[in-house]
């Protein structure tokens, strides 16, 4: 019943409980589309690149298209208890930052504006692991982090890195 209502959860618990310690893609996609606020941000991020990246074009004087790369910093995120269940269980607080391209087009005939498109990724990265201070209740059973903690304590599970990336995002402007 948990792998279909949380699938993301259910495979990195059992990825803890396989001991391995391997690290585990994170589907970003996924996250994408469920959690509110990380699309959002990304996206924000990608444009407050594209507007610094027009303002150096504009101090440069182009003639023609200009493509800049980017990197952003790493943020922290946190997938809450009531915008995702899925995703609260899965990883609660994360990491996440993009890189990609903007291209900026300096004003034509046809249009007097300094335009951009831009294409970029996100990454996510968190350490599956427990803090053994908080606790969350699963189905009427509270499930603390100390107990999951215990499990690696003594050897039958072990925490690792979950680590992914978006597909290609794409946007333009202004």
């Amino acid at each position: 019943m948990c792998e279909s209502m949380w699938p993301d959860a259910s495979k990195n618990l059992y990825h803890y409980l396989q001991n391995t310690g391997e690290p585990q893609d994170i589907n970003v996609d996924n996250m994408l589309t469920d959690l509110p606020d990380l699309p959002v941000d990304a996206q924000a991020d990608a444009e407050w690149m594209a507007s610094q990246a027009v303002a150096d074009a504009q101090k440069s004087d182009i003639s023609g298209p200009v493509t800049y790369p980017f990197n952003t910093e790493w943020t922290p995120e946190y997938a809450e208890q009531n915008e995702d269940q899925n995703w609260f269980l899965a990883t609660g607080g994360y990491q996440y930052c993009t890189d990609g391209t903007v291209t900026v087009y300096p004003p034509t005939d046809s249009n007097a504006e300094w335009t951009y498109s831009y294409d970029y990724r996100v990454h996510v990265a968190d350490r599956y692991n427990w803090d053994g201070n908080k606790s969350t209740t699963i189905n009427g059973i509270t499930v603390t982090d100390k107990e999951l903690q215990e499990l690696h304590r003594a050897g039958l599970a072990k925490e690792y890195d979950l680590v992914g990336e978006s597909s290609v995002q794409h946007g333009t402007g202004p």
